[in-house]
């Protein structure tokens, strides 16, 4: 069950987070943005991750559990794709990469070693497959129906819409906390 939930929630956020690259990139380019001026949010993701370890490290000593990391990391990318819907301002853009980022520091990490934890030591490979496959499913499913909804009703209902998804994932990650067992020793 505790897998299963985090499976779900893998799943769910992965499909929720896509909707920013989704959505975002047609959406400034709607609004005047170049693309140029899109592409640089990307290095400054990356380069934030980079920097951003030490801060992380720190919010781990404060934050030890696991779930409570995905909890906070599902709230910080709930911020990033809200703030989204209050401007068109590139400084807005800018801050939700920032939450945004921080965010899945926090998130993407936890969930693969919650479940390497959980797993026997005969079968960490197929659950991280599985765990894993969910992410896969999240990307590759989130675009379409992200896609479909952003032509449908436009940018601000796509990331609503999307980001009322993140209940799922929250509600997921506390039945795992509430359901997991005690963890499995490592091998050695």
């Amino acid at each position: 069950m505790p897998i299963t939930a985090l499976f779900v929630a893998y799943l769910t956020v992965w499909l929720v987070y896509v909707q920013w690259p989704v959505g975002v990139s047609v959406h400034m380019q709607a609004i005047g943005f170049d693309v140029s001026v899109y592409s640089v949010l990307w290095p400054l993701n990356g380069a934030l991750i980079v920097a951003g370890q030490p801060l992380l490290s720190w919010v781990l000593r404060w934050v030890p559990r696991a779930s409570a990391q995905m909890v906070l990391g599902l709230l910080l990318i709930a911020a990033a794709l809200a703030l989204l819907l209050t401007s068109s301002r590139y400084g807005v853009f800018v801050g939700s990469m920032v939450l945004l980022t921080f965010g899945e520091m926090l998130l993407w990490p936890a969930i693969p070693a919650s479940v390497a934890r959980l797993s026997p030591p005969s079968r960490r490979g197929t659950l991280q497959g599985f765990i894993l496959s969910a992410a896969t499913f999240g990307r590759m499913l989130g675009p379409l129906l992200g896609g479909m909804l952003y032509d449908a009703s436009g940018f601000h209902t796509q990331i609503a819409v999307m980001s009322a998804g993140l209940v799922v994932p929250l509600l997921a990650v506390l039945l795992y906390d509430r359901t997991r067992p005690a963890l499995v020793p490592a091998e050695g």
